[in-house]
């Protein structure tokens, strides 16, 4: 029997560690639906593996990643796995090469691995790309240049073009072309963007894995017509979450890009319908009666939608920002900040990241309102850090270093000690690795020695300062 008809590349893939890697199989199956769960979004296909004690053999096909995307994602998934069964994962070694493919096997009948049928036509698509529930992966301004200017310079050999983006803490939207009817280039792009940002924020904040939901939304725009709605929905996306008020408020949008020198071009635009009717058309549709600086124009908010539960929302908001004696939502005091997002949150249930993101809170002060606010739901309630997270919709936000800032502040408002500390957040005592790094963070961020961090926390456990002197 001759061999499959299967267009793309084939690899090999050999995972080898110096000590037993799946001992059971359980393990394996584990190993199994982790590579399996990172691979379904992207253009390649697990064709086999096999196991043995120490490594195992995996046969991959693939129609556009390449061996770059691969490596990156059986790095995500070594890592992944290594966290969850405890392996070190510097011991796990990969080694990817070209293969040949396999004799007789019977094409699978799905899209990605036959070529495109309206391969000469430019289709447009929306995306959207989100971070995990609670998490707000685009912690800053330098992350989100991070993500626009790094995670994409190296996927030319994608055929995907973004003609428009918006940057959002935890969501990323975009309208791109492509010629692949299937949506696989597309999936390669934005899980190989995805994986390269994941990396950066491990490096940056905290290593937690694949920050981004699995799932990538990819949307058909029906019509030459709608596309530039289409973009002007994706650059109307800071205004919507109360971010901006107006196209140039808000600096993460390709409406800000100067053209040319970015992410994003109106090439693909500009094939379908023409550059002079194409610029009448895109700057007329962001047109209000006022112009800004530089010849762009901007919409204003009333052009958008407002929802039912965003009235309800700027209704409570009122009535607490007015009880605070504060006019308007910008440049409120830190404390009272804190105190009108607890009321807020009380009152209606909305969640720590909607309050903010209404609050026009700048993203590079986030972090110290989070941690403040944890701080003060913890000292005025008998809330542990899990129910506090509950409450304000972050249940699952994992962040050692939020950890730590709190147990310090906790500690320098009312001189609490470190076991009755732990009491309130709901910690198991002692917690010796948390006791470990907590002194390792404060020391090099505060600058205290061991010794007075050892009188400042109250530490007087002979076996636990026995582990404290062996350990620090």
């Amino acid at each position: 029997m001759g061999r499959s008809n299967y267009q793309g590349e084939w690899y090999k893939i050999i995972i080898k560690s110096v000590s037993e890697l799946f001992p059971t199989e359980e393990a394996k199956r584990f190993y199994n639906d982790i590579l399996l769960g990172i691979t379904s979004e992207s253009t390649y296909e697990i064709f086999s593996m096999k196991f043995a004690p120490y490594g195992v053999n995996v046969l991959v096909h693939d129609t556009y990643g390449g061996a770059l995307h691969l490596n990156q994602c059986i790095a995500s998934a070594n890592e992944k796995y290594s966290q969850e069964l405890g392996y070190d994962v510097s011991e796990i070694n990969v080694n990817v090469k070209n293969a040949r493919a396999p004799r007789g096997g019977k094409e699978k009948n799905r899209s990605i691995y036959r070529s495109a049928k309206n391969s000469n036509k430019l289709l447009f698509r929306t995306v959207q790309v989100s971070g995990k529930a609670a998490f707000n992966i685009f912690k800053d301004d330098i992350a989100i240049k991070y993500y626009i200017h790094g995670c994409f310079k190296d996927l030319e050999n994608i055929p995907v073009t973004v003609l428009a983006y918006a940057i959002l803490p935890n969501n990323a939207y975009f309208v791109v072309s492509t010629y692949d009817q299937a949506d696989a280039s597309i999936k390669a792009y934005f899980n190989s963007a995805n994986v390269t940002y994941s990396n950066y924020y491990a490096d940056q904040y905290v290593d937690a894995g694949f920050v981004f939901n699995e799932k990538i939304r990819i949307k058909e725009i029906a019509g030459v017509k709608n596309i530039i709605p289409a973009i002007i929905n994706v650059h109307s996306q800071p205004i919507i979450a109360g971010l901006a008020s107006s196209f140039t408020d808000y600096p993460h949008t390709s409406y800000m890009e100067e053209a040319g020198t970015g992410l994003a071009s109106l090439e693909p635009l500009i094939k379908v319908i023409g550059a002079k009717e194409l610029t009448y058309a895109y700057l007329n549709a962001h047109r209000t009666n006022e112009t800004r600086s530089g010849g762009r124009v901007f919409l204003g908010f009333a052009w958008t939608d407002i929802k039912p539960e965003k009235l309800k929302f700027d209704a409570d908001l009122e009535a607490i920002l007015a009880k605070y004696g504060v006019l308007g939502k910008k440049n409120i005091p830190e404390d009272v900040m804190i105190e009108i997002i607890l009321d807020v949150n009380e009152k209606g249930k909305y969640s720590f990241n909607y309050i903010i993101n209404r609050l026009f809170v700048d993203l590079n002060h986030r972090y110290e309102i989070l941690m403040k606010t944890f701080v003060t739901m913890l000292m005025r309630s008998q809330l542990t850090f899990d129910e506090c997270a509950s409450s304000l919709g972050l249940l699952g936000y994992s962040d050692n270093k939020l950890i730590y800032d709190i147990i310090y502040k906790i500690n320098e408002k009312t001189g609490y000690a470190y076991d009755y500390i732990l009491g309130k957040l709901g910690f198991a005592y002692p917690n010796q690795q948390l006791l470990v790094k907590l002194f390792g963070y404060i020391k090099e961020k505060y600058g205290f020695s061991y010794g007075q961090l050892i009188k400042k926390y109250n530490l007087y456990d002979e076996k636990l300062l026995k582990y404290l002197s062996a350990t620090l």
